[in-house]
């Protein structure tokens, strides 16, 4: 009974990794038949090509496919290979150097890795993470369950949304960005706005061109900019930081020696000016007794330009705190 009762297990087990793994195919455009598709020198045309959902799909390196490719266990493009149409897989997809998808990628549950030079002209959508090489473009919209991380000098055109949004030195983000995390390295660019984070940091010369809205800790560094308005917990702007427009935060504000601040600034505890810092208008600080009162009262405001912020504002060095 003990032995029937382990071949009958046996047998289980046997049958469900058929059920798994017995359909699985490798599709390699390469150069090999494909069923539905017709093949002219090193392209595919596959305007009844459907691939099955435990499919491990390949484009080989130089070889173009034109249609959609819409089921599949994961996807590869190696080096200089191209997809026109969709590409919208369950797991992992990896773009080699120069691999193109003009269309929209998606990775339902899965990682998104882009190698130097790739490019994907539409959205793209992952399930847990997306990885850029250098110099990768995106034309859309990405989006991740998780890390959005970009190489130096990688593109994407229109708005990020992750956990964690990470930008190496030269990145460019063309829309809003969307994350609890976000981290810009030197010369990076976001021209939308940042939405709802938790930490933003900005490295030397980085740049946000719009709204930084409700974030916990804003950090600038030297010669990073907020071009627009910020708004948040606590912000620290470093020497030869700014802000453009105005500064409006629940706890404490910190200007370091030569930042700037082309609008207003509220500070719900705690603000400080250090050396040749500048507000271009009015600051307005509690008092012991709850009341919020104005210093400076120039109203001035110069812009959303950072590099265009007064200097001449303040021109006496001096350093005020303002606490309950």
């Amino acid at each position: 009974m003990k032995q029937s009762q382990s071949q009958w297990k046996r047998w289980v087990i046997a049958c469900m990794l058929l059920l798994t793994t017995g359909h699985a195919a490798a599709v390699t455009f390469g150069g090999s038949t494909i069923t539905g598709c017709t093949l002219s020198d090193k392209t595919y045309t596959c305007p009844s090509y459907t691939s099955a959902a435990a499919d491990i799909i390949t484009i080989a390196d130089g070889y173009s496919v034109v249609g959609n490719l819409n089921q599949g266990a994961s996807a590869r493009l190696l080096g200089d290979a191209s997809l026109t149409g969709d590409l919208t897989v369950t797991g992992a997809v990896t773009m080699g150097v120069e691999a193109e998808i003009d269309g929209n990628l998606t990775s339902i549950t899965g990682t998104v890795t882009l190698d130097s030079y790739a490019e994907v002209t539409g959205n793209l959508s992952a399930g847990t993470t997306v990885t850029s090489a250098d110099h990768a473009i995106v034309g859309g919209n990405v989006t991740a369950g998780e890390t959005v991380t970009m190489a130096a000098s990688s593109h994407v055109f229109k708005n990020v949304t992750g956990t964690t949004v990470t930008m190496a030195a030269n990145g460019i983000i063309g829309g809003d960005v969307s994350a609890t995390t976000v981290s810009l390295a030197a010369n990076a660019t976001i021209e939308g706005d940042v939405l709802e984070a938790t930490t933003v940091s900005l490295a030397a010369n980085a740049t946000i061109k719009g709204h930084v809205n409700d974030a916990t800790t804003v950090s600038v560094a030297a010669g990073g900019c907020v071009e627009g308005n910020v708004s948040g917990t606590t912000v620290t702007l470093a020497a030869g930081g700014g802000v453009g427009g105005s500064v409006v935060s629940t706890s404490t504000v910190t200007l370091a020696q030569g930042a700037s601040v082309g609008g207003t600034v509220s500070a719900g505890t705690t603000f400080t000016m250090t050396d040749d810092s500048t507000v271009g208008g009015y600051v307005t600080v509690p008092t012991v007794g709850g009341t919020p009162f104005k210093v400076n009262g120039f109203g001035q405001q110069n812009g959303t330009d950072c590099n265009g912020i007064s200097r001449t504002i303040i021109k006496r060095q001096w350093r005020q705190t303002f606490m309950r």
